[in-house]
């Protein structure tokens, strides 16, 4: 009887542990806003970039701090005219991210933002993977990768997650390095994006480095573990990102 108790307590303290591993799996979340916009009749990014510079001057003067600031522009998506540029906001929580939103509204800076069609905006939470040792993002020309990612019947995130941990450790020990997140959109997502459970994004550090990626990567796709019993992704879109605030 001592013996069949002991063993039941063991295994309820393992069950207990495996329980607790799976709880802990996705890290903590990040926060972000994407604005994909097209530029007013007669304005490009010169008037972008004289924005962004009142906006930057506004945000020291605000103490605001705690966002990241990026924009991307279309390179490789079609068809490409959807909008001229992206606007993607990153902060580490929803109140950061909102109450910066609620005093740009009070500021009156929109009424001089030089792209007001803005077709897709929209919310999101985004899980980030540990980088590659000693990598570096060049923050002046780095390339965003998007894919659309449906998961697998009876799969959750943190099975995509701990897939696609496995999947960079194959990549990496191969000389592919990169930075990846998971992202999951919320409020205001477009239809075309909503149909997915959510977007794999690949940030490669420049485009050379991505060149340099894309001919190692032949060598050995066909031996990397097949990921679709997780989940499935469609063609990847590209996009050439600039980071325009640091998060401080």
């Amino acid at each position: 009887m001592n013996y069949l108790i002991n063993v039941i307590l063991i295994l309820s303290l393992s069950l207990s542990s495996i329980t607790s591993i799976n709880a802990t799996t996705l890290p903590q979340p990040i926060r972000a806003e994407y604005f994909a916009c097209k530029f007013d009749d007669g304005k490009d990014f010169s008037d972008l970039n004289k924005w962004i510079g009142k906006w930057n001057k506004w945000m020291d003067d605000s103490e605001l701090s705690g966002y990241q600031a990026n924009i991307l522009t279309p390179l490789y998506r079609s068809p490409n005219d959807h909008h001229d540029f992206v606007w993607v906001g990153i902060t580490n929580n929803a109140e950061t991210m909102l109450h910066g939103r609620s005093e740009y509204i009070k500021s009156g800076l929109q009424a001089s933002w030089p792209a007001k069609s803005c077709p897709a905006s929209f919310t999101a939470r985004q899980y980030l993977f540990e980088n590659p040792k000693d990598w570096k993002m060049n923050y002046d020309e780095f390339v965003a990768i998007f894919r659309d990612c449906n998961m697998e019947e009876g799969k959750t995130f943190e099975d995509v997650y701990a897939t696609r941990q496995e999947n960079l450790k194959e990549l990496r020990s191969n000389g592919f390095n990169h930075h990846s997140r998971i992202i999951i959109p919320g409020a205001g997502v477009p239809a075309a994006i909503g149909a997915y459970d959510f977007m794999m994004l690949s940030a490669q550090s420049s485009l050379t480095d991505w060149g340099i990626n894309s001919d190692k990567i032949e060598g050995f796709r066909g031996t990397l573990t097949n990921t679709s019993d997780v989940y499935t992704c469609d063609k990847p879109r590209a996009f050439v990102g600039k980071r325009i605030r640091k998060r401080n």
